[in-house]
């Protein structure tokens, strides 16, 4: 019965071939991924089978080498035996074999005839060109008399001229094909000397793996998986507000905007997508020592109450409730797949029920993840200072849920626009302007105005009180 080998996670240096290792190459794919705000966690799989003893297995893979971190690279191996190290190395790789060499020694000497054919061919077709450019040039020359002799009778200059036109139009048509089989096998044939260059030179192309040390107890077939972490990878919430006038609710659809660019297309592979951020470090904050003016303390405790006045001073709010708008409800739709949720306390976690194909082009990918419902509270707001237009407007209340993103709007399910949320810590609630109503207007108009003195140490202070 198989048995699970456990993770091994170990530096690269012991990942090294043996003098008895059996070198294994297997091609791998992306299984699933877990994607964080600004890398992910992916896990790739193969299928190879081993044979009994240290077994070397490369799994290749096209991800590009500079954004996977070394260090995070584990590996599990389903099979009976022992893994032996894991790491992501740089290796050399010889597409050709000295047989392969001969091949192309005896194939480049197979191209140097058939281009000497060619040539040949071509230069025969010039010097006909020639021969027929001479006997066009002797017709067409009036009152060369020395030439009569050479020259055909006048009833058959007409049948002459059309076998000479089509002889040469065939002519030309040969040539351009013999030019362009030359020309390919000139292609060809410098293609393999520089390939026939690096075999003698010993030179291969440079190429990234996972390699995989196990020992093997039997031969088997086995099942290796390997995790690491790469960046060029991120998401960010995205929201779907549909906001109902007739039922004053508004629904929410929080979608993640993947983007990854890390060389290879993930393809139909299991998603989660978390809110941790792993590369910020884990590291505690130290608290640092700073020393405050009491002058200071004094003039910005006064800065923020001037600037609280200033800005309560600078608007004013009109609302009103609103009753009797008819609006179409809802129609019905088909029902979204969304993801599990997962409140890990310090993070949350969602995992899509369906698999999810990712390109690695940094297009993005919305993902849908839940789904909730709010009560809204509909309004008018009106500044009557800056403008006198009046502003239909509704608030939602935001929760500790709620991560803070782009929200795009839909009044009655039309697109209207979109905002920015930033987030429930910083904001507890969502207004939404949902558009200017034209048959509402606000009046400004003065209904109080006194004069306020008051001693301020030596200073006597004049305040004019305003209410409108």
């Amino acid at each position: 019965m198989k048995r699970l080998v456990l993770i091994g996670l170990f530096l690269f240096a012991f990942v090294r071939v043996g003098a008895a290792d059996i070198v294994k190459e297997v091609n791998s794919s992306v299984s699933s991924v877990a994607v964080y705000p600004d890398m992910a966690l992916v896990e790739r799989r193969a299928e190879v089978s081993v044979d009994k003893g240290i077994n070397l297995i490369y799994l290749k893979s096209p991800v590009n080498p500079s954004i996977v971190d070394r260090d995070s690279v584990t590996a599990v191996v389903y099979g009976t035996g022992e893994l032996l190290g894991v790491g992501y190395k740089q290796r050399k790789v010889f597409d050709y074999t000295r047989e392969d060499a001969r091949k192309m020694e005896d194939e480049i000497k197979a191209i140097e005839e058939e281009i000497d054919k060619l040539q040949a061919r071509i230069k025969g077709i010039d010097k006909r060109r020639d021969l027929v450019n001479a006997w066009v040039e002797v017709v067409g020359e009036k009152g060369a008399k020395e030439k009569d002799a050479l020259l055909p009778l006048p009833e058959q200059v007409g049948p002459w001229l059309d076998f000479i036109e089509k002889s040469s139009s065939d002519m030309e048509i040969r040539y351009s094909k013999l030019k362009r089989q030359l020309e390919e096998n000139k292609r060809r044939l410098d293609l393999l000397k520089d390939k026939l260059r690096q075999i003698n030179a010993g030179a291969g192309r440079e190429e990234y793996v996972f390699a995989v040390r196990y020992n093997a107890h039997k031969q088997e077939k086995v099942r290796v998986v390997v995790k690491y972490a790469v960046s060029n990878v991120s998401w960010k919430p995205v929201y779907r507000l549909d906001v109902s006038r007739a039922n004053k609710k508004a629904r929410f659809l929080l979608q993640a905007r993947v983007s990854q660019n890390t060389g290879e297309d993930w393809k139909d592979v299991r998603f989660s997508i978390s809110t941790i951020s792993p590369l910020k470090g884990i590291a505690l904050p130290q608290p640092k020592e700073k020393t405050i003016s009491l002058a200071i303390l004094f003039e910005n405790d006064w800065a923020d109450k001037r600037r609280m006045v200033k800005e309560s001073a600078s608007y004013m709010d009109v609302m009103y409730t609103l009753k009797g708008d008819k609006v179409t409800e809802y129609s019905s739709h088909a029902r979204t797949v969304m993801a599990t949720y997962n409140d890990m306390g310090i993070a949350v976690e969602y995992k899509p029920q369906v698999t999810v194909t990712i390109k690695s082009d940094s297009s993005g990918q919305l993902v849908p993840l839940t789904e909730f419902s709010k009560d809204a509270e509909f309004f008018y707001y009106a500044v009557p200072d800056v403008n006198k237009s009046v502003f239909w407007a509704c608030s939602i209340p935001a929760d500790n849920k709620m991560l803070g993103g782009i929200i795009n709007v839909f009044l009655d399910n039309r697109f209207i626009g979109k905002t920015r949320f930033s987030g429930a810590s910083a904001q507890k609630e969502i207004r939404l302007a949902l558009g200017e109503d034209k048959g509402v207007r606000i009046k400004k108009r003065k209904i109080e105005s006194k004069k306020d003195e008051k001693l301020f140490g030596s200073i006597d202070r004049n305040n004019i009180i305003q209410r409108y």
